[in-house]
C-alpha cells in the first residue's frame, strides 16, 4: 500500500451538549464550550471534498447547538458532500428542521437512543434524557419531510434490549436502526471494562435484530444498519431502502476510511484512530498528506491485520482520568 484513499469524514461541530453520556466518544457535556467556527467547518468540508470525500458525519456534542449547522449543510449539498447528522433530539424544533430541509437535508438524520425505557436509557444517557429524546422523535415524525433513524450504542448496560429499542423506534416513525458496538473512547474510556461487550454478545444482539428486520449493511463488523420501516418515503418519493443503496455504494471496499476531526481541531484516521495532527497548528492539506507517510501506513496495516485476526480487544484503561466539566 502506497497511500490511503479517503471515503468519508466525521466532524465534531461542538463539544457542548445538553447531557454527558457515560459512553460519549468525545467527552462532551453542558459546560464544554469548545467548537469549530462555521467558516472553519466550511473550509474543512471543502478540503475533504477535494480529496475524494463524499460523505461526512456531523456530530458533537450536540450539533443542533451550533448556530451554523444549516449553513454548513447547505454548503455540503452545494459541493456534492452528503451530510449525516447525529442528535440526541433534545433541542429539535420545527423551525430548525424546516431550515435543514430547505438546506437540502432529506435523510440521514439520526437520533441517539440507548434503550426502550427510562430504566434502561437513564444509566447511560442521564436522567430525563429518555423523555426528551422521545419528544424529539415525535417532532421528527410530525415534521414528516426527513427520513430519520436511531443510533443505538450496544454495551453491557443495555445488553439484550437492542430489538425492543428498534421496535420502539419503528413505532415512532424511524426508518433505520444503527446498532453500534461500544468503543471505549472519550468519556467511555474510563468505563471500558464495565461497558464493553464480547464479540459473541454483540453478535447475539445483531442476530436478534436480524430475526425481525432486514440489515442494510455493516461497517467494520461493529456497526450494523437495519431497515425498520421500509415503507416510509421521503418527500421526494425515495424509500429508506433506496437511500441506503445509494449511501452504501461508496462503502463497497473492504476497509473504507475517513478522517475524524474533533472540536479541538485534532485529526485522526478512522476507524483505527491513528493521530494525524491538529488543524490549529498544521493545515488540513498538510495533515492529509501524512496519509502516505510510512508511519501512518505501517500503523494502518497493523490495525487491519489485527482486526482480521480478532486481536483488538477493549483496552484495560486507567480510571485515573481527568473529569470533564459536566
Amino acid at each position: 500500500m502506497n497511500s490511503i484513499s479517503l471515503v468519508s469524514g466525521a466532524l465534531s461541530l461542538t463539544g457542548k451538549c445538553t447531557i454527558a453520556c457515560k459512553h460519549c466518544y468525545s467527552n462532551s457535556g453542558p459546560k464544554l464550550e469548545a467548537y469549530l467556527s462555521t467558516v472553519r467547518l466550511i473550509e474543512i468540508v471543502s478540503t475533504l471534498r477535494q480529496h475524494g470525500v463524499k460523505q461526512i458525519f456531523l456530530g458533537g456534542g450536540e450539533p443542533f447547538l451550533h448556530a451554523g449547522l444549516e449553513e454548513l449543510v447547505g454548503h455540503m449539498f452545494k459541493i456534492g458532500v452528503l451530510p449525516s447528522i447525529s442528535t440526541n433530539g433534545h433541542v429539535l424544533s420545527n423551525e430548525r428542521l424546516e431550515s435543514l430541509y430547505n438546506a437540502g437535508l432529506r435523510y440521514n438524520l439520526s437520533v441517539s437512543l440507548d434503550g426502550p425505557s427510562e430504566e434502561v436509557n437513564t444509566p447511560i444517557r442521564g436522567a430525563h434524557s429518555f423523555t426528551k429524546t422521545l419528544f424529539g422523535m415525535y417532532q421528527l415524525s410530525d415534521f414528516g419531510k426527513i427520513l430519520w433513524g436511531v443510533n443505538y450504542v450496544s454495551c453491557k448496560d443495555n445488553l439484550g434490549y437492542a430489538l425492543d429499542t428498534a421496535k420502539l423506534a419503528a413505532r415512532l416513525g424511524a426508518s433505520y436502526f444503527n446498532c453500534i458496538k461500544f468503543t471505549p473512547s472519550g468519556r467511555g474510556e474510563r468505563y471500558a471494562n464495565e461497558m464493553s461487550l464480547t464479540d459473541l454478545e454483540f453478535s447475539s444482539e445483531v442476530t436478534n435484530l436480524s430475526s425481525q428486520f432486514t440489515p442494510f449493511g455493516e461497517y467494520y463488523q461493529d456497526i450494523y444498519i437495519f431497515d425498520i420501516r421500509s415503507d416510509v418515503e421521503s418527500c421526494d418519493g425515495k424509500t429508506m431502502a433506496n437511500c441506503a443503496r445509494s449511501y452504501f455504494s461508496d462503502f463497497s471496499m473492504e476497509n473504507p476510511l475517513g478522517v475524524s476531526i474533533n472540536h479541538f481541531g485534532d485529526v485522526s484516521l478512522a476507524p483505527p484512530n491513528i493521530p494525524l495532527g491538529n488543524i490549529n497548528t498544521t493545515s488540513l492539506e498538510d495533515i492529509i498528506l501524512r496519509l502516505s507517510s510510512d508511519d501512518v501506513l505501517s500503523n494502518y496495516e497493523s490495525w487491519v491485520t489485527g482486526k482480521s485476526l480478532g486481536i483488538h480487544p477493549p483496552r484495560n484503561l486507567s480510571r485515573n482520568m481527568p473529569e470533564v466539566l459536566i
